[in-house]
């Protein structure tokens, strides 16, 4: 009976997709791509042939080669991103380029870069050609 209890509670707790959708970007993509790893769709279903996964919420993460992984998400993504990039431009490890988009420092060769698309609520990252 409890067990019942806590499951209905949960069912009808919201799920804010702006968390998930950022979480599975900063594991899949931007941990991996600040390592010089390959970003990853492990466990997930893909959609089609095109690269596209299934994320928990309804999200899809998009994975190029080496060099691009994305994640669709809701407009509460933009949020994130916004938040994340303040922290990042704190520490140095970013700044904001002229197109507002974000561009890793010197910590990382080559650098990687972090966009916003906010008309299809997306994030990208992508490791870029630039050198410090």
């Amino acid at each position: 009976m409890i067990k019942a209890r806590v499951f209905l509670v949960a069912a009808f707790l919201p799920l804010p997709l702006s968390a998930g959708g950022w979480a599975a970007f900063e594991e899949r993509c931007l941990l991996p791509y600040s390592q010089i790893f390959a970003p990853h769709a492990d466990g997930l279903q893909a959609l089609d042939g095109d690269g596209r996964f299934a994320l928990p919420g309804g999200d899809v993460l998009i994975l190029g080669d080496f060099e691009a992984c994305a994640v669709e998400n809701g407009p509460e993504i933009a949020g994130a991103f916004e938040t994340w990039l303040e922290r990042e431009i704190a520490a140095g490890r970013f700044l904001r380029d002229e197109d507002g988009s974000a561009l890793s420092t010197t910590w990382r060769e080559p650098r990687m870069r972090v966009t916003l698309m906010p008309e299809t609520n997306t994030v990208i990252a992508e490791e870029t050609d630039l050198e410090s």
